[in-house]
């Protein structure tokens, strides 16, 4: 059993095998050459572990994912996979493992030989972390079909996922050709299978939903050992767990459950979606298999993933959208936008919304679909969305974003598009805040530089732009004049340009970059103390696919830093200069274009 790793220029593994065990022996290699240090805390990040790498700080976080037994759970939810599925992931594992043995000097703090169990058990927390309320997450994505086209056939998507730059949420790339795959794409280090990408019939994108994914139940207490359910007394379950810290010493936590789920506030239970089975896996194992819009709909309704909007297109010019989750649904008569009584079977979830009553498009009035987090009646659907709604508030709100006007305003205003075009709209940077605040910052000035610096400024968030930087500045102090005395106190001209203000970091490399705050590139961070902003969320990883018709894709891609966490690497930042101009660069899709640039080649032998 043999794998054959080529890196393109960008150090982006391309992995060819005969089977499927094969390449995904090796998906698991390479991801352990590139992110070892990434892949072993996420796994300790996902059995409530973390606290052993990363000292108390971490400890809250690891309370709360050990209360919901995800390791468990993932011996259980081991044995319902596939035979095909834990074939893969016990492959996936096992490369992982070889890398280990082959380099043993490089394994990093909290390293331990890898089960397939603790790659379900990863699965299991991306879940679970979706679920959470206040996740920091964002995204654009649009899909356009034929008729929007300049080439008129075919469809193009858009993919451009806003997420923390660091942590689990960061995104691995990599291209699998072996046994039934064939695609390019991302996933999060740890898993086997791409979350978003091509498999040349096919492209897909995801972007964050609001589904209600989780509910808090009061608890009527009886004693200390006991809850009223229904006028009877139920026995709380009791679960002790140990915690060792990064210092060597150990902490244990006794958790009370009810049959809502643990009790990590006094009186109150927490029930959550996710986090007890493998639909994740599967689910996504299916969706890169799909080469018609058809079959990827038959693989969104497993539900097994607790949320996200697709958008998604094929080769012979069919779109769609799809409002997607395992969402509860929810008895009337009772406000789930807080706690309920959980002392009445009367506020039980009933079975998960199935997946007709699932807000979808298939044909678009105006040739194209998008996603900015907006609920199902801002994309574009128009009357072809299916059910109309509207929807309940825990199913699917009617929220708009200033990112869902702008990108659909756009794509109407387009005209027939190309890869071109679509870029240029993917990473349009006009502060979306101008409209609203920027005439109360004039009336403010009222004459004077700062007055004419706002009334020349483009209203955009590029890195060369004048009066960006001030705009910025006012709406974070909330005044011009505090701006113009924070620039002052920095020694800052007025008119400096958002790009000295607005960095990206990574070892030795710091660059001026385009976007910030709210814009379709929102590439954001914390105002620091000099008047700088260091991005730490923004585009994690963007994505053009065009497809066509018997005819390979046209994908061009980036990475906010690199593929690569080795500060040795040329790959660790050598995609931040397209980053920062909001550039993409072409991926090679067939063999011929890959050994044209082929940095590397490596066959791997189990």
């Amino acid at each position: 059993m043999a794998v054959t790793i080529l890196r393109d220029a960008f150090g982006v593994p391309h992995l060819y095998a005969d089977t499927a065990a094969a390449l995904f022996f090796g998906f698991g290699y390479v991801q352990a050459q590139d992110r070892q240090e990434a892949l072993f805390r996420n796994l300790k990040q996902a059995r409530g572990e973390l606290a052993e790498l990363e000292g108390a700080t971490a400890l809250e976080g690891d309370i709360a994912v050990r209360a919901f037994c995800l390791h468990e759970r993932a011996q259980g939810a081991w044995r319902s996979l596939p035979g095909a599925v834990r074939a893969e992931i016990g492959a996936f594992a096992a490369g992982i493992n070889r890398y280990q043995r082959d380099f043993p000097e490089q394994r990093p703090l909290g390293a331990f030989m890898v089960t397939p169990q603790d790659i379900l058990t990863f699965a299991l927390f991306v879940n679970l972390a979706f679920s959470l309320e206040g996740l920091a997450a964002g995204s654009n994505a649009f899909v356009v079909a034929p008729e929007r086209l300049a080439s008129k056939h075919g469809s193009l998507v858009s993919m451009d996922p806003h997420l923390p730059l660091q942590g689990f949420y960061r995104w691995y790339e990599a291209r699998l050709v072996g046994g039934e795959f064939d695609l390019h794409g991302v996933t999060f280090v740890g898993l086997p299978y791409p979350g978003m990408g091509s498999n040349g019939h096919l492209a897909w994108a995801n972007t964050v939903n609001q589904p209600d994914l989780s509910d808090a139940y009061l608890l009527r207490l009886k004693g200390n050992t006991g809850y009223e359910y229904d006028g009877q007394t139920r026995a709380l379950e009791f679960r002790e767990f140990v915690f060792k810290l990064k210092d060597g010493g150990e902490l244990t936590r006794k958790i009370a459950y009810s049959h809502h789920g643990p009790m990590l506030t006094e009186g109150v239970a927490l029930r959550r979606v996710g986090g007890s089975d493998a639909g994740l896996v599967t689910q996504i194992r299916a969706q890169g298999l799909a080469t018609t819009t058809q079959e990827y709909r038959e693989a969104l309704a497993q539900r097994g993933t607790v949320m996200f909007n697709h958008l998604f297109g094929d080769s012979r010019g069919q779109v769609g959208y799809v409002w997607g989750g395992r969402i509860p649904r929810r008895p009337e008569g009772f406000d789930f936008s807080g706690p309920v009584p959980g002392w009445t079977s009367a506020t039980e979830w009933g079975e998960p919304v199935a997946f007709s009553e699932h807000p979808q498009c298939s044909f678009p009035p105006l040739g194209f679909l998008q996603s900015c987090n907006d609920g199902p009646t801002r994309t574009g659907a128009g009357a072809h969305l299916t059910p109309p709604g509207p929807f309940p508030a825990w199913l699917a709100p009617d929220s708009q974003t200033l990112r869902g006007q702008r990108l659909h305003a756009l794509l109407e205003a387009s005209g027939p598009l190309d890869l071109e075009g679509a870029k240029t709209i993917a990473m349009d940077c006009r502060d979306l805040n101008a409209e609203a605040d920027l005439p109360r910052f004039l009336a403010e000035a009222k004459t004077g530089p700062a007055h004419e610096l706002l009334v020349r400024w483009d209203k955009t968030l590029t890195q060369d732009s004048r009066g960006a930087a001030l705009f910025q500045l006012a709406r974070r102090e909330g005044s011009v004049v505090r701006a113009l005395a924070r620039l002052s106190r920095h020694g800052l001209p007025l008119d400096t340009a958002w790009g000295e203000l607005h960095r990206h970091q990574r070892g030795k490399i710091d660059l001026p970059m385009d976007g910030g705050g709210e814009s379709l590139c929102p590439n954001d961070g914390e105002l620091g103390p000099d008047c700088r902003t260091v991005v730490t969320f923004g585009s994690s990883f963007r994505m053009l696919a065009q497809l066509a018709p018997d005819t390979p894709p046209e994908l061009w891609a980036a990475q906010p830093y690199g593929n690569s966490d080795n500060p040795d690497s040329p790959h660790y930042t050598d995609q931040m200069p397209l980053a920062c101009r909001r550039r993409y660069r072409r991926v090679p899709w067939t063999r011929s274009a890959l050994d044209a640039e082929a940095t590397s080649r490596h066959r791997l032998e189990s």
